[in-house]
């Protein structure tokens, strides 16, 4: 709001120097915010994806210990049964709305982890889901009859299958985590690697520089060197991007020191192109100060 305000000002006074540099400065904070946007979308949908599996695992768990209340129940001889089998029923409509909640993980985990999703389309298909549905819609069937003995099978069975059923879901839900551990790490590891790499590379290029007047051959060669270091920067700030968007680990005074060293990097080889070598050289100063920053960041 204060940025429009700047600019209507300006307006009135008809600096247009001035109106357009706010007009790039406003349209860079609009890029920002997209990218911040898009950021929290994809952390946001991972949350997602965890706690729906989170809420599997909770309702399994809540399911098994109905199926044992329900048994001990029955053990101590509280043969209710009309009040058993609604009991049984709850379970056995809470077990239909897990299903639902399976689908949910499943398209929550698509566009994150391929694998993942595969793995709650095949529990959600199994032998083992149905047969525990089967399970526990007889052992109601059978608390409604007051059979006791087949009761008691049939809780014991769906218990077990439920049990089967929450391990499943664990280990599906580690092997989330892990993976996506495991590619963040790598990610992680790869921007490392780029910022000792092309701090290198600057470093080599200062040495070359250094004491450079403007009328040297080497100039062209050193802004062509120059140029290369900026296109790995760009392929650094595409890792960081993708990273930031899997971590709040990626902080702002990491995006702004990186920033800080890109904008020397564009200033430096303009100023080689105007064979402005002290100029120049200053920069690329600016340039190893804002990876070294970086680095210690990191």
């Amino acid at each position: 709001l204060d940025l429009m305000d700047k600019m209507k000002e300006m307006n009135n006074e008809m600096d247009i120097n001035q109106l357009l540099d706010e007009l790039n400065n406003f349209e860079y904070n609009l890029d920002v915010f997209e990218e911040e946007l898009d950021r929290f979308i994809d952390m946001f949908e991972q949350a997602m994806a965890e706690k729906k599996l989170d809420e599997i695992i909770q309702k399994l768990e809540e399911a098994i210990n109905n199926q044992i209340e329900i048994m001990d129940e029955l053990n101590n001889g509280e043969n209710n049964f009309k009040d058993l089998s609604s009991k049984q029923r709850v379970v056995e409509e809470d077990y239909k709305n897990i299903q639902n909640v399976i689908k949910d993980a499943e398209r929550a985990t698509k566009t994150i982890s391929q694998s993942t999703s595969d793995m709650l389309n095949s529990l959600k298909n199994s032998e083992l889901n149905k047969q525990t549905g089967k399970d526990l819609s007889n052992a109601r069937k059978s608390l409604q009859k007051e059979k006791e003995p087949q009761s008691k099978k049939n809780i014991e069975s769906a218990k077990n299958n439920l049990s089967d059923m929450l391990e499943n879901v664990k280990d599906i839900q580690k092997s989330f985590q892990q993976e996506t551990l495991n590619d963040m790490m790598n990610i992680f590891f790869d921007v490392v690697n780029s910022v000792i790499n092309i701090s290198k590379h600057q470093d080599d290029l200062i040495e070359l520089s250094s004491g450079l007047r403007s009328n040297s051959p080497l100039l062209p060669n050193i802004a062509i060197k120059q140029n290369r270091i900026k296109l790995k920067n760009e392929q650094l700030m595409q890792k960081i991007l993708l990273l930031s968007r899997q971590t709040f680990y990626i902080t702002p005074p990491i995006i702004r020191s990186l920033g800080k060293s890109t904008l020397s990097i564009d200033k430096s080889i303009g100023y080689l192109e105007q064979k402005r070598s002290s100029q120049a050289f200053k920069e690329q100063i600016n340039i190893i100060d804002g990876f070294n920053e970086t680095g210690y960041l990191l």
